[in-house]
């Protein structure tokens, strides 16, 4: 049986255009550059399994070895211990002072998901107790479990179901990790900058964790007392840092202009924690820790964290987390906490656990 094609496919010819007019003409040198770099990130995949397996490359040796041994022990660290809260107009550098949450800008109604309105935030919910910053051998996953670190002292009278101190620990590689993706296997040295939040008493009274939040405190709340369990609660939480002497740094032309403009566009967005984050419960109840996993970051993220960390000594940066609000009656968004760290001197971090060596 014969088929007669249309005419319109009859017509075509190979010398019609197949782009829009004005779109540049793809060559031979255009496939063999994409089917080149495809080639390279793949070598490059491979080699980084190889260095891993043999624990060879940039950290490769650390990663390679069994995890960090950390014996228990009565609490011989004072939470705050290695870096001291300064007043506020002190010029006093690797300190941190407190820092009003009307510096956030975070989200409000009415209907966030089309308008994208934001405003400053009110006083932040819980409060900024101490700040440590820490130096690993290998990172260390719920860190106040090992019985180092005595937390500030307990409110008089506390008897709430939720914890009394959120501590929040960020870990970052103190070297690069080249690998274009990595996992919960990637390890080395590591800074901890870990941040303990007093939360108020009584706060929402009268909300059970089951029950739909209607303001900013009944989601705190909620956090608090499910985040370890429930991942749905978990994956809200998210982190903000605001740049705060972007003009000092542009007068007295420390950085490039390249770097200030990097800093100026992105400062002040959020950034959600998930997944690189894991939520352990005090078996007493007296708080939740957040350990939030830098060397999984991707690539683009853990190259800005290079950056930042080489440029943490110039900079003060306003440092907060909030959960986030994604239904009307949950807004406006309050942060959880915040602070200012002012001009932190990593090369300062104190080893951990104590008597731990300087590690490398």
């Amino acid at each position: 049986m014969s088929y007669a094609l249309p005419s319109s496919i009859l017509e075509f010819s190979c010398a019609e255009p197949l782009l829009p007019d004005g779109y540049p003409d793809i060559t031979f040198r255009h496939v063999a550059l994409l089917i080149a770099t495809w080639m390279l990130a793949r070598i490059a995949e491979v080699v980084q399994d190889i260095l891993k397996a043999t624990g060879e490359g940039e950290g490769g040796k650390e990663a390679a070895k069994k995890p960090l041994a950390v014996a228990q022990g009565a609490p011989t660290l004072k939470a705050g211990s290695t870096v001291p809260q300064t007043p506020l107009g002190s010029k006093q550098t690797h300190a941190w002072t407190f820092l009003d949450g009307k510096k956030f800008n975070v989200r409000c109604g009415p209907n966030y998901p089309k308008n994208g309105y934001k405003e400053a935030s009110g006083p932040a919910l819980g409060t900024v107790e101490a700040m440590d910053v820490f130096v690993t051998e290998r990172k260390i996953r719920h860190s106040m479990a090992l019985g180092h670190i005595a937390l500030p002292p307990a409110t008089p009278g506390w008897s709430e179901t939720y914890p009394e101190f959120l501590v929040i620990t960020q870990m970052m590689p103190k070297h690069f990790n080249s690998a274009l993706v990595t996992g919960k296997d990637a390890d080395g040295t590591t800074y901890m900058l870990m941040t303990y939040v007093r939360m108020p008493p009584k706060m929402a009274p009268g909300f059970s964790s089951t029950d739909d939040p209607q303001n900013a405190e009944q989601l705190l709340k909620r956090f608090m007392m499910r985040a370890d369990q429930d991942p749905g609660v978990a994956h809200c939480w998210k982190m903000i840092g605001v740049v705060l002497n972007l003009p000092e740094i542009e007068a007295a032309g420390t950085l490039s202009k390249s770097v200030v403009r990097l800093l100026t566009k992105y400062n002040g967005k959020p950034v959600l924690s998930r997944p690189q984050h894991e939520f352990y419960r005090d078996p007493q109840n007296r708080y939740l820790q957040a350990d939030l996993d830098g060397h999984q970051y991707n690539y683009g993220t853990r190259t800005a964290v290079k950056q930042v960390l080489a440029l943490a000594s110039h900079l003060e940066v306003g440092y907060g987390y909030v959960v986030e609000a994604r239904k009307e009656a949950e807004m406006p968004e309050v942060m959880t906490s915040c602070c200012r760290v002012v001009k932190f001197q990593m090369e300062r971090a104190t080893p951990f656990p104590p008597g731990a060596p300087v590690p490398k």
